[in-house]
């Protein structure tokens, strides 16, 4: 792709050439973290729905068995009470899979923490685009931290797969944040700020 001179924006800022790619990078990884832990969310909120269904429907099930109870003979009331254990415990059951595996703590964990990686990428978006000739090494700092405290309030793993399929999608095309290995997304250096 040939690009023109005309073609090329030269934006002034108080940052030097690593600083930018600095910023660069951690906005890449602002975005493939939102993305990640979008997929991670959604992945946790097909489990819980899973194991949410059951304890809905049992019960229903339960209700009308026990509303038919006095239509059933009384000799035959031990098949009665055999379906309200077995259903009540299948319900135990999906309960205490969810509290173990804490599903719901894991959604809405990754449901706030989607959420303050998408708004950090768009800090950095929003104050390169609007004001960059604001930027300077106490911005660099200032995202760093943000991005860093955000990986600190993740307390749950990502499933294995979700990393691998978010890493095959942006590999090569954005920089990896660490969990993901960390590699850098080729780029052409050119330091417009040379004297």
């Amino acid at each position: 792709m040939n690009e023109k001179k005309e073609d090329i924006i030269e934006i002034k800022t108080n940052l030097n050439i690593h600083q930018k790619l600095l910023i660069d990078d951690y906005l890449d990884k602002s975005f493939v973290m939102s993305i990640l832990c979008e997929e991670t969310k959604n992945y946790y909120n097909k489990i819980r729905n899973l194991l949410q269904f059951p304890t809905i429907i049992l019960p229903s099930i339960l209700c009308v068995f026990n509303a038919a109870n006095g239509s059933i003979p009384l000799d035959k009331h031990y098949i009665l009470i055999a379906i309200n254990i077995v259903l009540n415990a299948v319900i135990a059951l999906f309960v205490g899979l969810q509290s173990i595996f804490q599903i719901n703590d894991k959604y809405n964990q990754f449901q706030i923490i989607t959420n303050k990686f998408t708004k950090l990428e768009h800090y950095i978006e929003t104050t390169t685009t609007n004001t960059p000739e604001s930027l300077d090494s106490l911005f660099v700092v200032d995202i760093i931290k943000t991005y860093d405290s955000l990986i600190d309030d993740i307390d749950y793993t990502f499933p294995g797969f979700l990393k691998n399929k978010v890493k095959e999608k942006y590999k090569g095309s954005r920089t990896m944040p660490n969990i993901l290995n960390g590699d850098k997304k080729p780029r052409l250096l050119v330091d417009n700020n040379r004297n």
